[in-house]
This record gives C-alpha cells, structure tokens and sequence, in this order.
C-alpha cells in the first residue's frame, strides 16, 4: 500500500495525491519471455487513483498558465523477472483505466479537503474528459555494485525505463544508491533479514512525448493543455525500516524539475509505503 501526497512537502498542487494498493506472488519465470534467462518471477496487481489540480484552487475560473484538473483510477497487472547471475530485473506492466470525472478524483479531493476541513478546490468543472486509458510499461534494473564494510552494506543499480500510451509516452534513465544495515540483496536468493534500515538516493532524467496531465485528452477534442517541456528530472531521498521479515515501511521524498512552460519552480512530493508479506 502506498499513499503520496504533496502536503508532505508543506505546499497543495499539481500532483496532489496518489494511492496504491498492491497485491503480488511468486510466478514460475518460465511462463513468460524476457532478453535474459531468468530465475525468479513475480506477479503483481495494483489498484491505484492520482489526482492533479492547478496550484490555484480557489477560483472557478478556469487557470490558463497552470495545468489541469485531472483525476485517473487505474487497474495495473505486472510480470517481473530477475536473473541473479547477471544481477538484471524486467518489469512489464499492463495498465487499464479512465481519465476524467469517471476516475472519482473530484470526489476524493472534496473527501480529503472535508476531512481536514481545507478549503474545497472550486475548479473541477474544468477537468480533462472521460477517456479510457491503456498503458504498456517496461523496466529494467541492473546492479552495478554490491559492498559491504563497518557493519552496513551498500548497492548500486542503474534503471531504464519506457512507457507507451494514451496517459503517458516517455523513456527515462536512472541510478539508485542504497546504505544502510542488512540492505536486501534481491537476487541472492537467501531470506531477508528480520531487522532492516538504510537509506535510498537516486536520480532519473525522463524524456516526454506525451502526457494527458499537460497535452491533455488525446481520443476527445478540446479542454484545458499547456505546453509541456522536454525533459523532467526527479530527485529521490528514501528511508526504509523493516520491523521483521514480513512488515517494512518506507518514506521516499521526491523533487520533480518543471514539467510545463510557465512553472516557476519545481514540484515536491513524500510517499509513504507499507509492506505486508506472508
């Protein structure tokens, strides 16, 4: 279960809210293709919901220099494959879902405002329109690095990853650092250990060709865009804390560069995950 929010970050707008549930299991890693031969395999599931709003919510009029009102619910189906000689990891996931008033991100919104008695975002007439919204994304990590000292371990991984769709169409490229004590070595193969803490830093630069959230809806004319830049940077910091071998929690924060013409300053976000196994 994941749950990311932008008031993390002290300020309300743009990528205001997301949420996750997932669900995954073991997956015989014969059953599905990959570029490498592969020794593990997992299945996953997740339902999640994102919300977008202008920075200014509290007129009806419609914000021409900022981005839309925009809600999506989602339904994701994955397949990931590791191949521990080599240290890779594959994810391919399928998305499927609607963009617009059928997402219930209005609702949500109105629900979270009413809950913390905020102020009512006033401009949800102007949200993109009902869209259906079909996704393909492919991931693929490899480990660099791998080094342990002083009583902490620590990795190095290098990420690509590209998606095609009418939601989103990008490919990025990424590095991720981990420190801490007993960091997971995810293809060893051995049970993790039951106590758990480090620290995640990484960083990706993501090429954009389109995104509905700022070019807007793409099979229905008309509505609110703006003219979305190039090139996005995210910048992660993250802490993980696993209390036993079946409950972890995690903290990442994230700092987004500009993503449309008019943006005066970046985006920041935290997200707040728990992991239950059995």
């Amino acid at each position: 279960m994941t749950w990311e929010n932008d008031l993390f970050a002290g300020r309300d707008g743009h990528y205001t809210n997301g949420a996750v549930v997932a669900l995954s299991g073991r997956l015989g890693p014969a059953l599905l293709p990959a570029p490498f031969h592969a020794d593990q395999g997992e299945w996953e599931v997740t339902l999640g919901q994102q919300i977008y709003t202008p920075k200014d919510t509290s007129t009806r009029r419609l914000v021409r220099d900022d981005r839309p009102y925009a809600g999506y619910a989602y339904l994701g189906l994955s397949a990931v494959r590791r191949d521990r000689r080599r240290h890779l990891q594959d994810r391919i996931t399928l998305t499927l879902g609607v963009v617009g008033p059928a997402s219930g991100a209005e609702e949500a919104h109105d629900w979270a405002h009413d809950l913390t008695g905020s102020s009512p975002a006033e401009g949800w007439t102007h949200q993109l329109r009902n869209e259906p919204a079909i996704g393909l994304r492919y991931a693929l990590s490899t480990r660099l690095a791998r080094a342990s000292a002083l009583g902490l371990d620590a990795d190095l991984a290098a990420n690509l990853d590209l998606a095609l769709g009418n939601v989103a169409t990008n490919a990025s490229l990424g590095a991720t650092l981990r420190v801490g004590l007993n960091v997971p070595d995810e293809y060893s193969g051995n049970a993790p250990a039951q106590a758990r803490l480090y620290l995640t830093a990484g960083a990706r630069l993501r090429a954009v060709a389109y995104d509905i959230f700022l070019d807007g809806n793409l099979l229905r004319s008309g509505g609110h865009r703006v003219r979305k830049l190039p090139l996005v940077a995210d910048v992660e910091v993250a802490l993980t804390l696993a209390v036993s071998d079946r409950v972890s929690f995690t903290y990442v924060h994230t700092y987004r560069t500009p993503q449309f013409d008019g943006q005066r300053r970046g985006d920041q976000f935290g997200s707040f995950s728990l992991v239950v196994s059995w």
